[in-house]
């Protein structure tokens, strides 16, 4: 139930005004976006890279996780970060959640 209540709260924060974010909305389709598909509900994520930009400025660990498509790694470490959304996902579900998930187009 924890888990379910976090990816309501993450999807609500996707889904705020691009205003609420100062970058334009998460879900715009734009080149170079970082974005998760779940193939358990048909959730499609994009997040701008200019949202998520400071936090690879900030790690290479992530950069190097989305560039090498380690999905799980790449999960874990914007939850650690507080990326919206990823930060919601519970962390004993992440590698069931990471399974459904592909990395596309970053």
């Amino acid at each position: 139930a924890a888990h379910a209540e976090g990816l309501r709260a993450g999807i609500a924060d996707l889904l705020r005004p691009p205003e609420a974010f100062g970058v334009g909305g998460l879900l715009e389709p734009v080149p170079r976006s970082f974005s998760a598909l779940t193939t358990t509900d048909s959730l499609l994520i994009k997040v701008r890279r200019e949202a998520i930009k400071p936090f690879l400025d900030n790690s290479t660990e992530l950069k190097e996780a989305l560039r090498k498509h380690q999905v799980n790694r790449a999960l874990l470490k914007a939850k650690r970060m507080g990326i919206p959304f990823f930060s919601a996902l519970h962390r004993r579900s992440l590698p069931k959640f990471a399974r459904g998930c592909r990395l596309h187009r970053f």
